[in-house]
């Protein structure tokens, strides 16, 4: 209750939650919230309670809290762990529905956050089968994490090594393009988003 899914042939219904993600849910309550929704709707505040659902054990966020093999980092009997590009989805989902920056909804996720942040990979995902994910998700999470610390503050001097490894990437006919297929990053379309966006928050 409260998340929003990629979509499905048949809506999902009680008791199935359907594919429910952070993913979606972040970029949803940010075009709701753009639209001038404000924190008192239902919607916003039923979506802060998934938003808290996807809350991982180790203070980072899960992709989803019904979808668990989909989580990168994994997940075992003590509930699933966070990872770099979850994480800025739901901090990113939590700004959109007004809440504070000094709530531990915000900060303790930025906290972690800001300790594993990396550059080089989606930070936050194990060696294993779900390994691959970490140069996979590599522009994705780039993406975020400036978008989050622009709002919220980052790792000190954070800018400009993020802009320099952004800038290194850039092919000489100006696009961009992850050697690694699995999410798609390797679309010059998809890539060049990213870096772009990228960019734009660690300028601003």
């Amino acid at each position: 209750r409260g998340g929003w899914a990629m979509g499905a042939a048949t809506p999902a219904s009680p008791p199935s939650a359907g594919h429910v993600d952070l993913s979606m849910t972040r970029r949803a309550l940010e075009g709701l919230a753009a639209a001038g929704m404000g924190p008192q709707h239902t919607a916003m505040q039923e979506a802060r309670g998934f938003i808290e659902r996807c809350q991982a054990t180790d203070g980072g966020f899960v992709y989803s809290p019904v979808e668990l093999a989909l989580n990168k980092a994994g997940c075992d009997d003590a509930g699933c762990a966070g990872y770099g590009s979850a994480t800025t989805d739901g901090l990113l989902a939590a700004l959109a529905v007004g809440v504070p920056p000094e709530d531990p909804l915000v900060s303790g996720p930025l906290r972690w956050l800001q300790g594993v942040h990396r550059l080089d990979a989606n930070p936050g995902i194990p060696a294993g089968r779900l390994a691959d994910f970490g140069g996979a998700m590599k522009g994705y999470y780039r993406a975020g994490a400036a978008a989050v610390f622009a709002r919220l503050g980052g790792p000190e001097g954070w800018r400009e090594p993020l802009v320099d490894a952004v800038v290194a990437e850039q092919q000489p006919d100006g696009s961009w393009s992850n050697a690694e297929l699995l999410q798609k990053e390797d679309d010059v379309l998809i890539a060049g988003g990213f870096s772009l966006l990228a960019l734009a928050a660690a300028l601003a």
